[in-house]
């Protein structure tokens, strides 16, 4: 990898964007502000008004099989009617 080069910044850098985050998950951005609401979300902090993830949680949070239990939260209330 060339110094300097995006995919090195990115690698190096410690706190993920939301669309950082959920490109890794392979969810949407959308998906995860709301499972982050709902409480179901891998920890974040604000900095100038915009989420941030710092990778090892987000990774933590993949691998907890908490995603699982928000998705078929989410599929209950779909089925609900909600």
């Amino acid at each position: 990898m060339r110094r300097g080069s995006a995919s090195m910044a990115q690698s190096n850098r410690s706190w993920w964007s939301i669309s950082e985050a959920a490109k890794y998950l392979g969810i949407a951005p959308g998906e995860l502000c709301q499972v982050g609401i709902d409480g179901w979300g891998p920890k974040y902090v604000r900095a100038h008004g915009e989420r941030r993830y710092r990778p090892a949680d987000v990774r933590a949070w993949r691998g907890s099989g908490v995603r699982s239990a928000a998705h078929a939260h989410k599929q209950r209330l779909k089925g609900a009617g909600r």
